[in-house]
């Protein structure tokens, strides 16, 4: 096709099979052996200005073939495609060449399927990166009204009256695929970039500060944490002064920053250090001190906004209320995406420091509080309860002098219309009867009938969200039921919670369910002995469904082979087995997974 003249017809067959092999995945294997050849030989084979954007089409089509089919099936190739890329002669100081974004975005591609195998290319590549990730743009500033507008080449931003600062676009999206690409390295390679750490560091720091695109800025608020892991292989005394300066740099671009999206990235590069770094002496009491003032900032920029748009409301009585309710969707989704960041450093830092983020943790319990108002919006209560349940987790006994602050907030959002807060609230009250020990058995005592009608509201399976929150409820049973069951007599609620399962969507919760439900069927409950068939159905169902499918954890993994033991203990008896067999109607999946169960 390409002596024939067929340019553009090869570009996009080879563009609609990137894109198949994009969403296939794994399942793309089945073509690879007859696919790469032809296209390793276009990539080989296309020559000339002419064909720049074909051979960029290509080789995103080969990166996104080796990224869907993984390491094992690409990893013979990979070398030869890399030998490729670096010899291809393509310069990364023109500014205009199409197939610069297509090369960088490729190398990333292969860095993640060759995860520390990749390393070694990093001498060959990294200058060219670099360079594409240093450019700086022409800029100009423009006096007067003219035709700019009509100039597709420059971006225009009005700094005054009657006047503009131009900003040449050639060249600006490399900058940013190369800063995304650089991110993906140090992401992948951790100790394998440490080379380059310390350089991209400083590069980093000073493009927080790049005003002309925000996708420059956030790369860059992303990429600190990872270079930081880099940095690990230098010793404590060097990463101590590189945590330093990259928390200096993160305080100064969170002071100035007005783009939400930036603002947010440089809240999830903090939390990452603090997560990373959190239990080490890297991270100081002053840090944790810093870092508190530094979330009080943004939850007083969250409030201001709210009271600034409150007001501009009920000045301006023209706005379309349709129109006014989508605009203001929008600002909920992207300031509850602030407030998500804002909740992830507070658990990070009592992951890490449990009981000891505790004083820290006091000068934030009222402005963390004032989220959880009912006239708030649904998601401001959501993250609050978030938080307050991380204080609960990990907070010790101490959390109970935060009670009268997040008790009755909590319990009046097991019955909250938003699915999403009624999760919240729900994982809050199973984690006081795992974690709260005696100090919180009255409170369990009162949380069963506000779960319980949580469990079985008329739609508590009717969306996958409604569903997580009823899973997380009867999640919180079961640990009360396990754990914390003092001031209840328990057998009264067993019949009920058999009645809810199974369960099988929130894999986090799941084995808390069967590690109770193991326990009534070992312990022969009345609810359950001489049910051997709801038994059945119960594991079986639970297996289909694909509930023990999550990360494994050793809880998991013991429920996991606990319930495939009740399993065959019920296969020991052949007639009982035979009769529910005989009664179930089994189809094909739920034979296969009985027979993996049973093997």
């Amino acid at each position: 096709m390409l002596t024939n003249g067929k340019k553009l017809v090869l570009e996009q067959i080879i563009t609609t099979i990137a894109s198949i092999a994009d969403a296939a995945q794994d399942h793309f294997a089945a073509f690879y052996n007859e696919l790469m050849p032809p296209l390793k030989y276009i990539f080989e084979n296309s020559k000339g200005d002419n064909c720049k954007m074909l051979r960029g089409r290509t080789i995103e089509c080969i990166s996104l073939i080796g990224l869907a089919v993984g390491k094992d099936l690409f990893g013979a190739d990979a070398d030869q495609i890399m030998q490729f890329l670096l010899t291809s002669g393509v310069n990364f100081e023109a500014n205009d060449d199409p197939q610069i974004s297509y090369f960088i975005s490729a190398w990333a591609r292969i860095c993640k399927v060759l995860g520390p195998g990749f390393a070694k290319y990093l001498d060959l590549i990294m200058p060219s990166v670099l360079l594409a990730a240093d450019f700086k743009p022409e800029v100009t500033i423009v006096d007067g009204e003219g035709d700019e507008e009509d100039n597709e080449e420059w971006n225009y931003l009005p700094i005054g009256a009657n006047r503009s600062l131009g900003i040449r676009t050639a060249g600006l999206e490399d900058k940013v695929t190369a800063c995304e690409m650089i991110v993906c390295f140090a992401r992948e390679l951790k100790e394998g970039f440490a080379p380059y750490a310390e350089r991209v560091m400083g590069m980093m720091i000073q493009l927080l500060r790049f005003v002309f695109h925000e996708g420059v800025r956030q790369a860059a608020a992303e990429c600190l944490p990872f270079l930081l892991i880099s940095s690990r292989v230098f010793g404590e005394p060097h990463l101590r002064h590189s945590w330093e300066t990259v928390f200096n740099a993160y305080k100064d671009a969170n002071k100035k920053e007005n783009e939400n999206e930036v603002i947010c990235e440089i809240l999830n590069g903090i939390a990452e250090c603090v997560e990373q770094f959190g239990e080490t002496s890297i991270i100081t009491a002053q840090d944790i001190e810093q870092i508190y003032e530094l979330v009080l900032f943004r939850l007083e920029y969250l409030t201001k906004r709210r009271i600034e748009r409150e007001a501009d409301r009920k000045d301006d009585e023209d706005i379309d209320d349709e129109d006014e309710q989508e605009s203001l969707n929008e600002v909920f989704e992207s300031e509850s995406n602030m407030l998500a960041r804002l909740a992830d450093i507070n658990h990070y830092l009592f992951m890490t420091k449990k009981e000891a983020n505790v004083p820290f943790f006091d000068k934030m319990a009222i402005h963390f509080a004032s989220l959880l108002d009912p006239r708030r919006p649904y998601q401001d209560r959501q993250w609050a309860i978030c938080i307050f349940d991380d204080l609960i987790e990990f907070g010790g006994h101490s959390s109970l002098q935060y009670q009268h602050l997040f008790l009755q907030p909590l319990v009046n959002a097991l019955s909250e219309k938003h699915a999403e807060v009624r999760q919240a609230a729900a994982y809050g009250c199973g984690i006081m009867a795992l974690k709260g020990g005696q100090a919180y058995e009255k409170h369990c005592t009162q949380l069963m009938q506000p779960l319980i009608i949580s469990i079985e509201r008329s739609d508590a399976r009717s969306t996958e969200e409604n569903s997580a929150a009823t899973e997380n409820s009867i999640s919180a049973i079961a640990k009360i039921l396990k754990y914390n069951s003092a001031g209840l007599n328990v057998h009264e609620f067993v019949p009920r919670f058999i009645s809810w399962l199974p369960v099988w969507n929130d894999h986090e919760e799941v084995p808390y369910v069967y590690d109770y439900f193991c326990d009534l069927v070992e312990s022969q409950h009345p609810a359950l002995q001489g049910d051997p068939s709801r038994i059945f159905q119960i594991i079986l169902h639970t297996f289909s469904h694909g509930a023990f499918d999550g990360d494994a954890s050793e809880l998991l993994e013991n429920t996991k082979a606990r319930m495939k033991s009740i399993m065959k203990h019920i296969q020991m008896n052949e007639q009982l087995f035979n009769q529910i067999l005989t009664s179930l109607h089994l189809n094909s999946h739920q034979n296969a997974v009985l027979q993996q169960i049973l093997t």
